[in-house]
């Protein structure tokens, strides 16, 4: 709590209050102001939030590919960033290929297996850098990717761990479909409506339904 004073017409004055926190991440904030004979009551409160950060590099990151081909090599885009108060150096960045589990209390990684390491250098203070891993999907359909970052003196290892995936698709047309309708009357004609979707990375020529 701070004593602002007396304010004249017009005048402003800026003030600082002290708050140590102990929790990463935006928290709220209320101010409220006491100012006996106020005339208007409803913007004496301010609502307002504060990312806490910590005083050290906090390096994360994304995958931003979510498709790739299967049986050839793939770049699979990652964006990493710093966004803590310090810079970071000697950044490294891994992507693994995995399946996760449910074991009825936590998701659990299994079969986990390197498929890209890329030394990412130094990050300054909400600097980002794009990286391009090389991955070689053998199979097609969802595969779960995991991407893990390395920071010397990262101070939260929360976000160093990104989970995500992509789609394998043949370098082909993958032409598949499915029937709308549920209902048809007896005795007379009906539409039964589909929708055929190509899925591929090929345009798909002649396609016929039956």
């Amino acid at each position: 709590e701070i004593i602002v004073g007396d304010l004249g017409v017009n005048q402003f004055k800026k003030i600082n209050f002290t708050w140590t926190p102990t929790e990463l991440g935006y928290q709220d904030m209320k101010l409220v102001i006491d100012a006996p004979g106020d005339g208007n009551l409803e913007n004496n409160v301010g609502y307002n939030s504060i990312n806490v950060i910590v005083d050290a590099p906090d390096v994360s990151g994304y995958l931003t590919t979510y498709r790739a081909i299967v049986n050839q090599q793939n770049d699979i885009e990652a964006e990493i960033k710093n966004i803590g108060y310090r810079d970071a150096t000697s950044v490294t960045a891994r992507l693994y290929k995995l399946d996760r589990t449910w074991n009825g209390t936590d998701y659990v990684d299994e079969n986990v297996v390197l498929v890209d390491e890329i030394i990412v250098g130094d990050l300054g203070v909400n600097q980002f850098k794009k990286i391009n891993f090389t991955y070689t999907p053998t199979e097609t359909g969802w595969q779960e990717l995991k991407l893990v970052i390395d920071a010397p003196g990262d101070g939260n290892l929360e976000n160093n761990v990104i989970y995500g995936g992509i789609n394998v698709y043949v370098d082909a047309p993958d032409v598949s479909g499915y029937l709308n309708t549920r209902r048809a009357i007896v005795n007379q004609q009906n539409d039964i409506e589909t929708s055929i979707n190509n899925n591929g990375f090929r345009d798909a020529t002649s396609v016929t339904a039956r």
